[in-house]
């Protein structure tokens, strides 16, 4: 018998998203769900809270809101793209980054494959600020001057002997994009991915130097340094200094254009749909963990679950993938339960310190699979 997904979630993700709200866990959220394949599958869409924090004065969050999906960037733009780009030839995942670059590149970072890049092994550094001194360069310099103060970085560790999370590793993918793609990323994603799946009016890189106010859009931090909160421009530092356009951080979009995506993804990984402009092979592929080394719970820009407190709960299966965004944005997708679960919050508004998003997320994906009756 078909589960009734509206029946099942409505009133208990209402109680737990108004303590939420109430606890400050964040401003506001806005959820979906999808449960089985085909002519069977059912969604279900949330939204709860507000805009900010001022709910007296404030807006009630909508379905349409954008939010900021911060590092979600990294498997549903970056990822993607490099998956299309080896479904072409253009790319194999054993490249070396002298090749990918096409440029002279020292010892020990020209050994770094495109591969190690993907799923976090690659030795480069978690984290650089360096928008301290791209901010003073003028913007058609940046991407240049950013790509050499990367390939300067000494290595944190030897390549494939750790995986370390890393943002540099997905800059230098997006500037790899760049490359072999020979249009920028923005462009490259919305024409290979997002607009022959209809979603680039949902999900979408929001490029600063448009002019366009990015409307409808979920505020996120006080930032000190811009000395503004963001609103409608990307909330990471570097990826702002790159025009809001970066292989780590850009993506905005809908709860409803995410799931659409992860819907799409899904139906082609259980062979139920055609990819088109994947190998489903290739997808396949990416979407398993790598184990470079052994312990890491990295597929190709996507993650999966860890043994233990994982931010996707404790009952999503071993075989699922998903992603985290500094945000307050996340999405899981179980293929042995035929689940997809988006959570998008704005949780850094009005700062990043707040951290109580790591207690609430498990607890959500647990409820979710509990009151499904998937345990």
């Amino acid at each position: 018998m078909q589960k009734d997904i509206q029946g099942c979630l409505t009133s208990p993700l209402s109680s737990l998203f108004e303590k939420a709200v109430k606890n400050r866990v964040f401003p506001g959220a806005a959820v979906a769900v999808s449960l089985g394949g085909g002519v069977d599958r059912q969604r279900f869409f949330g939204e709860y809270g507000f805009f900010s924090h001022d709910q007296k004065n404030g807006k009630p969050l909508s379905g349409d809101a954008f939010f900021d999906l911060a590092s979600l960037t990294k498997p549903l733009a970056t990822a993607l793209s490099v998956l299309h780009l080896c479904t072409l030839g253009t790319l194999t995942l054993d490249d070396r980054l002298d090749a990918l670059l096409e440029e002279d590149i020292s010892a020990p970072q020209r050994d770094i494959s495109l591969r190690h890049l993907l799923c976090h092994s690659s030795g480069l550094a978690s984290y650089q600020p360096y928008y301290t001194a791209l901010g003073r360069i003028p913007l058609e310099e940046r991407k240049n001057a950013l790509k050499k103060m990367i390939l300067a970085e000494p290595l944190s560790y030897g390549t494939g002997s750790q995986a370390l999370y890393s943002d540099l590793g997905f800059l230098l993918l997006g500037f790899i994009i760049e490359q072999k793609g020979k249009i920028p990323l923005d462009q490259y994603v919305r024409k290979s991915i997002f607009r022959p799946l209809s979603l680039h009016k949902t999900v979408f890189f929001h490029r600063l130097s448009s002019g366009e106010k990015l409307k409808n859009c979920v505020p996120t931090e006080y930032c000190a340094w811009r000395k503004r909160t963001v609103c409608g421009e990307v909330h990471d530092e570097n990826a702002y200094c790159l025009d809001g356009v970066a292989g780590h951080a850009g993506l905005f979009g809908t709860a409803a254009g995410v799931l659409s995506m992860l819907t799409f993804l899904l139906d082609a990984w259980r062979q139920r749909e055609d990819p088109g402009i994947f190998s489903g092979e290739k997808l396949r592929q990416f979407l398993q963990r790598q184990c470079i080394p052994a312990a890491s719970t990295w597929a190709l820009g996507f993650d999966t679950p860890s043994e233990k407190k994982s931010s996707s709960g404790q009952y999503f299966s071993a075989s699922s993938v998903g992603h985290l965004g500094f945000t307050g944005t996340s999405f899981w997708i179980d293929p042995e339960r035929d689940l997809v679960v988006i959570l998008l919050t704005n949780r850094v508004h009005p700062h990043r310190n707040n951290t109580l998003i790591r207690q609430f997320r498990p607890l959500f994906h647990d409820l979710i699979i509990e009151k499904l009756h998937l345990t």
